[in-house]
Formats: C-alpha cells, structure tokens, sequence
C-alpha cells in the first residue's frame, strides 16, 4: 500500500535536528495555548505524519495530517496506529485545498484548527506552495487567531563561481561527442550540498528575504522582492546564485532551523542549498570590489534572483 513513496523520506524522518526543532516548536505553542488539551492542529502536507505524531504527543487533543501524495496517507496512517494514537491524530488523503469542515460525518475535520504545523519547504524554501495553502487554510480552514509554525523564513546567498555547479547542469562533449544536445534538459535551478563542490564565493553572505506570516489578521504575502546593494569579495565570474534560508519556527523561544551549509547540523541534513544559475548573458567577470546589484524576489512557489554589476 505504501509502494511508489519516494525514498528520500527516510534522510527526512532522520533529519533529527530538524525533528527536534519542530518538537520544540510544537511543546511551546501549544504550552501557551489557555488550554493545550482543548486544541486543534492541522498539519498540512503531513507526509510521514512525523509533525502530527509530535502535536498529539505535546498534547493536542486533536490532529488533521492531510497529504496527497500518492500512498502516503495509507503509510501515515499505519504509522499512527503503531504509535496507538490513531483516535487522536486523523490523516486525511486530500490536499488542503479539497478539505471540508463540519460535524457532518462527510466533512474532514469536525471544526477549524486552533493551530497550524508544516514542513512543506523544499531546497527553494517556496516551491512546494507552502504560502498559496496557508492563504487557503487561513481563509477556510482556520479559527481567525490560529498561529502558524514556521512563523516566517529568511533567505541568504552568495555569488559563485564554480565549474562544477556549471557540470551539474550542463554538458559539451564527452571523450571526443557532442553531447550537448543535452542541454535541452538544463534547469534554471538545481540543488546541491555546496561543501561538496569547488567553488569561490564572489561575495560575502547577503540576506536575499525575510518573509513574515505570523500576524493571522495580515494577507498571507505571496510575492515579494529586496534589492541588495553588495560588492565582488574577488575577481571571477559569475555563474550562480547559491541560496539556503533559516525557519522561524517560534520566535519568542528563538526555535529555528536552517540549511546554511557552513552549519555543523548540515551533516545530518536532508536539505541541501538550492543553485539559481544565471543565463549565459550574466556570466559575466567582475573584478575584486565591484559594485554588485542583486534582485531577490518570490512568486507563490519559486525563488528568483538577477544579478547586474555596475561597470566600472
């Protein structure tokens, strides 16, 4: 019942800095909650049901995973009644969008969430729709005040250049062939562990975003751009923007997590740092302390950055 699941769940489920984060996250929210035993959580894209499991054992009296991923409800669900918790934590097959509320048996969850959970970052913190759903959830899903974990994110980066980024996404010949035909297939964003690579960083660490949904009367924020001012640390050219971001899971007790690759907790990862590879025209060279400019923005499910140097 639980074929086709994809096997990187299991670096997820054993990602125990990010378990604990979350763990944390979830004994403090609903431990200033007026009454924990009385709260509602709704995990949104539970996939292992790993969040919903730690909601229920921090003291919710009742929790909603929903996942549409193909058999994953069905693993979710097993996993749940080896944890004999399966009167308190309901997995729902469904994505959130296609969710009912009600105390009609035919709706999916009895009353609206007192609480929000989930994990449904990927590399590129905003592909997996995370901010489209909270915006649905907030209008249909959730009591007005409901707090949410994560409460916002920030993104860092860094200018490279690196020939063996460029290898992960490109191709000329191989032993005398033109393969670069191949090249068809490239992607404007790629992933990768950045230690693993060789690599100059053309400019020091600059913060891309910072993103707030924390404020349940504010709108969900489902675009958003910066403009940074930076400058060439040293002289190379420019092939991407390497990108990792930091979750505010509950701010009041400085909880959160990140995927910066210069951390220790990055070694037991299931994260890696997304690589945005800039067209062949912004390959350009630049020279140790040129000014740089750089536009970080976000639509609904993706990260963009553009870089321009000013020439000297």
């Amino acid at each position: 019942q639980c074929k086709g699941i994809p096997l990187y769940h299991f670096s997820m489920i054993n990602d125990l800095d990010r378990a604990v984060g979350y763990s944390e996250a979830l004994r403090a929210c609903l431990g200033a909650a007026k009454d924990p035993n009385a709260t509602t959580v709704l995990d949104l894209g539970c996939g292992s049901g790993l969040l919903s499991l730690l909601a229920a054992k921090h003291g919710a009296r009742k929790v909603y995973g929903c996942d549409k991923a193909p058999g994953m409800a069905d693993c979710a669900t097993d996993i749940v009644a080896r944890n004999g918790l399966s009167e308190r934590v309901k997995i729902i097959d469904k994505l959130s969008t296609g969710m009912t509320v009600g105390d009609s048996p035919d709706n999916d969850m009895e009353e609206k969430a007192d609480l929000l959970v989930s994990e449904t970052f990927g590399d590129d913190p905003f592909s997996e729709s995370f901010l489209p759903s909270l915006a649905h959830a907030r209008e249909h899903l959730l009591k007005p005040s409901a707090p949410v974990i994560p409460e916002g994110l920030a993104v860092f980066a860094i200018v490279v250049e690196s020939e063996e980024l460029m290898a992960l996404n490109h191709v000329e010949s191989v032993c005398g062939l033109d393969m670069s035909g191949w090249n068809a297939f490239k992607r404007q964003r790629w992933s990768c562990r950045l230690p693993d690579h060789k690599h100059r960083a053309l400019t020091p660490v600059f913060t891309a975003l910072e993103v707030s949904w924390d404020d349940p009367s504010a709108p969900v924020p489902l675009q958003g751009q910066n403009l940074v001012a930076t400058e060439a640390v040293c002289a190379g050219k420019m092939h991407a923007v390497v990108a990792w971001y930091k979750l505010d899971l509950f701010r009041s007790q400085n909880v959160e997590i990140s995927t910066d690759p210069h951390s220790f907790a990055m070694r037991g990862r299931h994260w890696r740092q997304s690589v945005f590879y800039l067209s062949e025209e912004d390959q350009r060279l630049v020279s140790a302390g040129q000014s740089l400019q750089i536009v970080a923005s976000f639509v609904k499910d993706r990260l963009v950055f553009a870089v321009s140097p000013h020439m000297p």
